[in-house]
């Protein structure tokens, strides 16, 4: 029975941690990684699956093989040049993975400045409090630049807080229920 070459997969940016992880997972995919633009433009004619960070028109035409790029990032508009939106190859992304938990984290924080609970903690061991009125969210004005699908769990958590969401977006739009107004640049 005749052995087949592993899949060849090339990250555009070095992963800050579990490639020998992934690395070690399977022996279908060879994983290839690298930042340097010379070396990627050498390694893109083999690779069948492209993780990008950076991708453009120079590498879309030097591969050979290439049958899916998928984007490390929410977005795609940093990949869609006309001749890769001319391709039949498909490009996926990241959205729709951190909405979730970006929202819980910003509010998170919002929580943790109103609060003042770097105040509080700082102070404990102490125990030298000092007066320090906290302040609540509910009546406060939000502004979200960006009203993707993060952007909107932002808003929906903050509305439950009793906050004024004004959104912000590229293109006009209507007005989402939990956005009190809508602004564009």
């Amino acid at each position: 029975m005749k052995a087949t070459a592993p899949l060849k997969l090339l990250f555009t940016w070095k992963p800050m941690r579990g490639l020998d992880q992934i690395r070690s997972a399977t022996d279908a995919v060879e994983i290839l990684v690298s930042e340097d633009p010379a070396e990627i433009m050498t390694l893109v004619p083999d690779v069948e699956v492209v993780i990008a960070g950076h991708f453009d028109a120079a590498l879309l035409q030097a591969s050979g093989k290439l049958r899916w790029i998928h984007a490390f990032s929410g977005g795609v508009n940093h990949l869609l040049f006309p001749e890769l939106v001319r391709s039949r190859i498909p490009v996926t992304c990241l959205k729709g993975c951190f909405d979730i938990a970006a929202a819980e984290y910003a509010l998170a924080v919002m929580l943790a400045f109103s609060r003042k609970l770097a105040y509080d903690i700082g102070q404990r061991p102490a125990r030298t409090f000092v007066e320090s009125e906290p302040t609540e969210l509910s009546g406060k004005t939000v502004g979200i630049i960006g009203l993707g699908n993060m952007g909107a769990e932002i808003a929906r958590r903050c509305r439950c807080f009793g906050m004024r969401v004004i959104g912000l977006a590229r293109q006009p739009r209507a007005c989402p229920p939990e956005v009190s107004e809508m602004l564009t640049p």
